[in-house]
């Protein structure tokens, strides 16, 4: 399932924005850069740098499987805007340790 267009973020306007003004947060496997512009729902992007990965399939891959999770938990994020930077320990892991990690994380973007 994708993420509708609607919670869908451009990085072409706000990549700048948001490494001089966002807050970070931290896992092993994902570091996610938040923005308190108040928006009437989330809106969320997924970047990994080929640093990460190099084939655009391992890429892609990742992005989806992100993408999903923040689906699964939509309505647990405050209205911000939200980017997503998986780091490389990422790529080779089972979902359900993906699922872990996130959830993890999710708890830190609400406190």
């Amino acid at each position: 399932m994708a993420l509708t267009a609607k919670n869908r973020l451009s990085l072409k306007e706000y990549r700048g924005k948001f490494f001089e003004t966002g807050k970070s947060l931290n896992t092993p496997l994902l570091q996610v850069i938040i923005l308190k512009e108040t928006t009437s729902f989330p809106l969320f992007a997924v970047s990994i740098s080929k640093k990460v990965a190099k084939k655009a399939h391992n890429r892609n891959k990742l992005r989806r499987q992100f993408l999903q999770l923040i689906q699964e938990n939509l309505s647990a994020f405050p209205p911000y805007k939200y980017l997503f930077l998986p780091k490389k320990p990422a790529l080779g892991i089972s979902s359900s340790d993906l699922r872990e990690s996130f959830s993890t994380l999710l708890v830190k973007i609400k406190e």
